[in-house]
């Protein structure tokens, strides 16, 4: 401690030498040099040392290299896992080139949709290294519809179980484009009956927020899962306040 404030002391002696006016200039520069070697000085001890740190840096295996039990059940899944993109207009190729770097699979692009078929590895790897997709869902089911109650049979037909525990608070969102089925809210409705009835699960409003999207397109449902949270554009997004 008595060292540190020597130390402390000494710099701010010199540092207002050398912004002195008075002092002549020689001897500011012979105070500048005396201060460069002291600096040297004080550092030898660790250049000495540094051969030993950089062989320790070299033998420590990186946060890429740790091969885990997880990500190797990961890589030995099999590739059953559906996913839909969402983007700007005029990002679709960007997204599938995205997706083609992180070796997802049957990869097929349309307005502002992309959709392919991954692992569960593959699925946090878009969550974290995606740059212009905006959400990521998982796609349950897909099927082609005509009135209200081929989307009731449909969503009832599926095993919520597997996605949901029946403590969330679910929020059905829906999008119709060039389908028999125009009107928002009744999807909605429609979607909220046939999820409440096989799955019980009441307005929990302090529970886990659960997206659900029933996406229409030239009369091909499709039912998405969000996965996503708040969107990806907004990751680290004044995390401080």
């Amino acid at each position: 401690m008595i060292m540190r404030r020597m130390e402390d002391a000494v710099k701010i002696v010199v540092d207002g030498i050398l912004r002195s006016e008075i002092i002549p200039r020689s001897l500011r520069r012979g105070v500048f040099w005396i201060e460069g070697f002291s600096l040297f000085f004080h550092l030898f001890p660790y250049t000495i040392r540094m051969p030993k740190i950089i062989k320790l840096v070299k033998k420590t295996p990186t946060i890429g290299t740790i091969e885990t039990t997880r990500t190797r059940d990961f890589t030995a899944q099999n590739s059953g896992f559906s996913f839909v993109l969402t983007c700007q207009s005029g990002l679709e190729s960007l997204v599938k080139r995205e997706c083609e770097k992180q070796g997802l699979e049957n990869i097929r692009g349309q307005d502002r949709l992309v959709k392919c078929q991954g692992t569960e590895k593959n699925m946090y790897e878009l969550l974290i290294w995606s740059r212009f997709a905006n959400r990521v869902y998982l796609s349950i089911r897909e099927a082609s519809i005509q009135d209200f109650d081929s989307l009731y049979t449909l969503l009832s037909g599926i095993e919520w179980e597997q996605y949901l525990t029946g403590k969330e608070h679910i929020v059905i969102e829906a999008s119709s484009t060039k389908s028999e089925l125009a009107s928002v809210p009744k999807i909605q409705s429609v979607g909220q009956k046939a999820i409440y009835s096989t799955l019980y699960t009441p307005d929990n409003t302090s529970g886990t927020e659960v997206h659900i999207l029933i996406l229409l397109i030239d009369n091909i449902c499709h039912v998405l899962l969000d996965i996503t949270g708040n969107p990806l554009h907004k990751r680290g997004y004044r995390t401080e306040s």
